[in-house]
């Protein structure tokens, strides 16, 4: 008797084993096998005068707590591989602003760079976030200034990568390596023949974005002001 039921324990145990695992196998069926299968995206909004929209990915926000008004960011979320729908969602008007795809690989972080204002377009970028060595910070400049060239001019900071030369309409620079001490940089508009300027200095081994934006109001009492605006984005 004793044998019986053991053996009716053991069989039990055996099937329960069987359906348990069976359940996890359909449950992470979608789900990352190792660690190089984490990905993460990004989003900046350089959308012209646009305020307090919700960034979805696969139809889920995923900046609750974040305000995302234009100069804004929101933080690398982790998303899992594949091709995954990224939009945008303006609560105050209650209408959808944007909708997109993007493949999103294994293993690789991205950057979402939202600009426009009829007709909202997204550029993305892959991300180099991995910190410098001490004593330095990385800084990438990111050109969403009203469809206009930018000069860009380092006027102070030691780097060895970094130097003069002309940003493209919606152009993502690389990261350049800077010297953790002052930095200031310089920005002239072609179109408007005005000249912006930055200084700040970064935090040892930080990273950094740069962030050129339209300006919502470039005329101050009669002067002529640039049409853009530029925000320091820290990556932690």
């Amino acid at each position: 008797m004793n044998f019986l039921r053991n053996a009716k324990l053991f069989s039990l145990a055996l099937l329960s084993a069987f359906l348990l695992i069976s359940c996890q196998k359909d449950s992470l069926s979608d789900a990352p096998l190792d660690g190089q299968s984490f990905s993460g995206v990004a989003g900046f909004n350089a959308i012209y005068r646009s305020l307090g929209l919700d960034m979805k990915i696969d139809d889920r926000v995923i900046n609750s707590g974040e305000y995302f008004d234009m100069g804004g960011a929101v933080k690398h979320k982790s998303v899992f591989p594949g091709r995954r729908t990224i939009s945008l969602y303006d609560k105050d008007k209650k209408v959808e602003v944007f909708r997109g795809e993007h493949l999103v690989d294994p293993g690789k972080i991205y950057s979402a760079f939202f600009y426009g204002k009829d007709n909202v377009q997204m550029k993305v970028v892959e991300d180099d976030m991995i910190a410098p060595p001490v004593g330095k910070a990385k800084i990438r400049i990111a050109n969403f200034a009203n469809n206009h060239r930018i000069d860009f001019k380092v006027k102070e900071g030691e780097t060895a990568s970094a130097g003069d030369r002309v940003l493209s309409a919606q152009e993502v620079t690389s990261f350049y390596e800077f010297e953790t001490a002052q930095v200031r940089f310089q920005f002239e508009n072609d179109s408007e023949l005005s000249q912006m300027s930055i200084s700040f200095r970064p935090k040892d081994r930080g990273v950094y974005t740069v962030f050129l934006i339209p300006r919502i109001v470039f005329n101050v009492d009669g002067m002529t002001m640039p049409d853009y605006e530029i925000q320091i984005i820290e990556h932690n």
